[in-house]
């Protein structure tokens, strides 16, 4: 930083260092109205590094994570976490920036619309991307064929399973019930990693059967249907094969048959205790009151009677 700048970071009124006490970690570069994001690394000397490979580049508190859309400095410190710094406004007073996050996971919205972006072109495809309200919280991608996506990054909005227009996926805080889950194959989930001065982009595959399975978006493909991973693949054949065995589910099968959302969800539960995935067992137990609310006296016995044998797999250590 020269030294013009540092003075003006350090501007004194009435005797006192005005300080942006923020610790902001990301940043568009180019202009306010940038969507390309940035994390500043939080020690002295990683950010060295950063300043070189970036010294031709500017820093704004982007439109698109909420900002103010004023310029942003580096904030270099030996004794604690380095950060992004508004510059003071003209009359040294500090900025009034009231962004709602600062943190290094309020970009990630645009990290997974940078991933998203490449995967596509790597597939011969394109795709327009819209950012709802509230910021930070929703991606919508719709794709040249008619294809459409709203990526929930977050709880802030409730996922809308009904839509047929778009497909529901789900950031890292967004926990579908188990009758969502039984409903579907499976749902996609997205969650961000930090990697450097970047965010690594994972695309997961969740079912009632196994836990998350995550794999990069450069793993994908891109079907006539939209996006495809190879765990949804596998999720979709064992399916098939499943439906073409006859659903004998405990002694109430044999007088009435069962909703396939209860076949799902039982067979779910049963493969999750087979292959000892105690955590996601658990969730689903937990999970399965408004799932039970909406079934029938003889449907609801049989699922109940599938949680009752996976609480007691699960036993008072587990």
């Amino acid at each position: 930083m020269n030294p013009a700048t540092y003075r003006l970071l350090q501007t004194r009124v009435g005797g006192d260092v005005v300080r942006d006490t923020r610790l902001v970690q990301t940043a568009v570069i180019g202009d306010e109205h940038s969507d390309v994001p940035v994390v500043l690394p939080p020690e002295a000397i990683e950010l060295d590094a950063f300043r070189h490979a970036h010294e031709q580049d500017t820093f704004w508190c982007g439109v698109l994570l909420g900002g103010c859309g004023a310029q942003l400095a580096t904030k270099l410190y030996v004794d604690r976490q380095c950060h992004f710094q508004h510059f003071p406004q003209p009359d040294g007073m500090p900025n009034t920036c009231r962004r709602p996050a600062v943190g290094e996971s309020s970009a990630d919205h645009l990290y997974v619309k940078s991933a998203m972006s490449r995967s596509l072109l790597d597939h011969g495809r394109v795709a327009r991307f819209a950012f709802p309200p509230p910021i930070g919280s929703l991606v919508d991608v719709d794709l040249e064929d008619g294809t459409s996506l709203r990526i929930h990054m977050d709880d802030s909005v409730r996922p809308d399973w009904d839509d047929t227009e778009r497909r529901v996926v789900l950031g890292p805080g967004v926990v579908p019930d188990p009758g969502r889950l039984a409903g579907c194959p499976y749902v996609y989930r997205v969650r961000c990693d930090s990697d450097g001065a970047t965010r690594r982009v994972w695309i997961g595959t969740q079912s009632l059967a196994h836990p998350t399975e995550w794999a990069p978006f450069s793993e994908c493909a891109w079907t006539d249907e939209g996006l495809l991973t190879s765990a949804a693949s596998r999720i979709l054949r064992d399916r098939s094969a499943a439906g073409n065995r006859p659903a004998v589910l405990g002694p109430t099968s044999g007088r009435s048959a069962l909703p396939e959302g209860v076949v799902t969800f039982v067979r779910g539960l049963e493969a999750a205790q087979r292959t000892g995935t105690v955590d996601h067992v658990r969730r689903l137990c937990n999970g399965s009151s408004s799932f039970l609310d909406n079934l029938t006296p003889t449907a609801r016995a049989e699922a109940e009677r599938a949680l009752e044998e996976a609480k007691e797999w699960l036993g008072p250590v587990r």
